[in-house]
């Protein structure tokens, strides 16, 4: 792990902000997003549009003058680091205070969204069908680089969860803002089928020392409701950082939840690689996913993803990634 450092500031200015490298291959990514979004109602026999999608956004927002890294090294969280002097704190503030207006300005988007911690927003989009969803997440991103550019600081996405839901099932007239639980899915999932969907695509979804960290394995999760009446899946192993690409987080998201919920025979399990440049490689030749994304799709990915180590390392900066 020490010879990764996080959080570079040459990675995540406002213009990088949400524009991964992997952004190449987005037009390749909406017309599978759509076509799995069609196997799903249709087999769940619901109108079009039925199927519903909405993320939390963890986002930090770091002083635009300074290293978190290095700062957070020579200060820890005290007075000196400029990540918590006033100014900046008045800044984080100020755009705290506007994206909590988000949910009623633009109400059919957002739920509330929260200042959860002095660096960290949760920002939280209703759910929509899926062409409502990348719009409005595509808003979103144009907003925070907006705020981003005007108040100097720097964005970064910690976390994304995604919500799949529909409103077709048992409460056909609910107000759409109502919470992802109400809806109701129809049938269980299996969280054993989600981890297997993502056990291949893990070099898309971690950072290379989240996958190399020694502490824990990388795992994939989909939580239910508490109430089994209104389960739904929260999908939570996402790219982050640099690497955080909402298209294709929701792609991999569909393809899991389409294979536990109907088809478990179109993934299977494979275990961990030792270190993520392994794992890359075997994804550069994996037929199954080849025969998911199609080849040049996949050697696009797989191109871009075993350049990551050297941007974890600050050998290169994300700018530096060749597409």
């Amino acid at each position: 792990m020490g010879e990764y450092i996080g959080y570079n500031p040459a990675n995540y200015t406002p213009e990088n902000f949400m524009r991964p490298k992997t952004a190449v291959v987005w037009s390749e990514l909406s017309y599978l997003n759509d076509q799995m979004r069609h196997l799903i109602e249709g087999t769940m026999r619901v109108d079009r549009g039925s199927l519903l999608v909405g993320s939390e956004f963890e986002v930090f927002l770091f002083d635009g003058n300074s290293d978190p890294n290095e700062t957070w090294q020579k200060y820890d969280d005290g007075r000196r680091n400029p990540n918590y002097q006033k100014a900046h704190k008045n800044k984080v503030q100020k755009i705290a205070r506007l994206a909590s207006d988000l949910d009623s300005r633009e109400s059919s988007r957002f739920l509330e969204c929260t200042r959860e911690s002095a660096l960290l927003l949760e920002m939280r989009t209703t759910p929509q069908n899926v062409e409502g969803y990348v719009d409005t997440v595509s808003y979103l991103a144009d907003w925070l680089r907006h705020q981003a550019r005007e108040n100097e600081v720097m964005p970064v996405v910690h976390s994304q969860h995604i919500h799949i839901s529909s409103n077709r099932r048992g409460f056909p007239s609910l107000d759409p803002r109502r919470r992802y639980d109400r809806y109701l899915l129809s049938q269980d999932f299996d969280e054993e089928v989600v981890n297997a969907a993502f056990s291949r695509v893990l070099p898309l979804m971690l950072l290379p020392e989240e996958y190399d960290g020694d502490d824990s394995v990388p795992s994939a999760s989909a939580t239910k409701g508490s109430d089994i009446k209104t389960m739904h899946p929260e999908f939570r192993l996402l790219s982050s950082e640099y690497m955080n690409d909402p298209i294709l987080n929701l792609n991999v998201s569909l393809r899991a939840m389409y294979a536990s919920m109907y088809n478990p025979a179109m993934v299977t399990d494979m275990d961990l690689f030792e270190t993520h440049q392994e794992a890359v490689e075997y994804m550069r030749q994996d037929q199954e996913l080849a025969a998911f994304f199609g080849q040049g799709t996949l050697t696009t990915l797989s191109n871009i993803a075993g350049q990551y180590p050297a941007v974890s390392r600050r050998d290169i900066t994300i700018d530096e990634v060749w597409t």
